[in-house]
């Protein structure tokens, strides 16, 4: 038996432009925006490395971001 899909509003918490995204889930929903405009790989050592100079946080998964992480452009 197939998901029941719905219609889920996706809001960018940057600019507040909302998205209407027919999906089985909230998760699947905002995963197809994510993929527009995000890119994920697991990270190298020298990536790590790079950014931990940089002082870029490492964000636990779940967990609330209580910091704005830091971009990488600044230095």
């Amino acid at each position: 038996m197939k998901a029941q899909s719905r219609f889920y509003v996706v809001t960018s918490s940057e600019t507040g432009a909302r998205r209407l995204v027919k999906a089985s889930s909230k998760h699947s929903a905002l995963s197809h925006v994510a993929k527009d405009i995000l890119g994920v790989h697991a990270a190298k050592l020298d990536e790590l490395y790079e950014l931990g100079l940089k002082g870029v946080l490492i964000e636990k998964a779940g967990e609330s971001n209580l910091t704005n992480p830091v971009s990488e452009d600044s230095e």
